[in-house]
This record gives C-alpha cells, sequence and structure tokens, in this order.
C-alpha cells in the first residue's frame, strides 16, 4: 500500500519526507548513495535515487493538484531536502525531524510585524 492510496496529499508528503529524513539521517551511507550519480551499467530507473524519485514523483504532482505544495517543488528538490537535513543532522534523527518541520513550516513567525 502507498502512502498517496492512503493519505492526503499533504500527510502523504509530509509522511515520506519525515522517514525519508529520519531513515537517511540514521543510515550510514544512504545520504551519500542518494546523491551519487547512477553510473555504473544500472538504469536511473533502477537506482535508489531512481526509486526514490518515482515515488516523490506522485507524491508531487498530488500535492500541487491539491495546491498544498508550490508548484515550483520539483521531487528531486525534496530528496535534496531529506538528504541536507540528514547531513546536518549527522546521524539524529530528532534534530533531523525538527529541521524537517521548521522547512516545512517556514522558519519566519506567522505574525506580521514589518
Amino acid at each position: 500500500m502507498q502512502l498517496a492510496d492512503t493519505h492526503s496529499p499533504r500527510d502523504a508528503v509530509t509522511t515520506w519526507l519525515d522517514e525519508l529524513t529520519t531513515y537517511t539521517s540514521t543510515t550510514r551511507g544512504v545520504t551519500t548513495a542518494l546523491m551519487a550519480d547512477p553510473e555504473g551499467g544500472i538504469a536511473v530507473e533502477d537506482s535508489c535515487h531512481g526509486l526514490l524519485h518515482g515515488a516523490a514523483a506522485r507524491l508531487v504532482a498530488d500535492a500541487a493538484e491539491a495546491g498544498v505544495l508550490r508548484d515550483e517543488v520539483t521531487p528531486l528538490d525534496l530528496i535534496t531536502l531529506a538528504n541536507a537535513l540528514s547531513l546536518a543532522s549527522d546521524g539524529d534523527a530528532d534534530a533531523a525531524r525538527r529541521l524537517l518541520h521548521l522547512a516545512l513550516g517556514g522558519v519566519l513567525s506567522r505574525t506580521e510585524a514589518d
């Protein structure tokens, strides 16, 4: 069963990002593998990056269509975000999750002070 089949577009994309960020922050080598160029005879669609890109593509399309994701966000943006947060958190899943929620919610106050 896929997240896109069981969750709203917003919940599917945030759950997927949370799970990917948590997993890559606690699994040595995954972040590096995801960032690697898929050369060496492996078809892009069969590589780890290709499989993640395929999953992210559906989530991005559904979320954009539902109006819960900015139009310019791409599947690669989400994979890159998860990788960056995982690298920045240095193996601390809680720190990675906290940074993800800051990124998703924004870092600016919701009140207009200016």
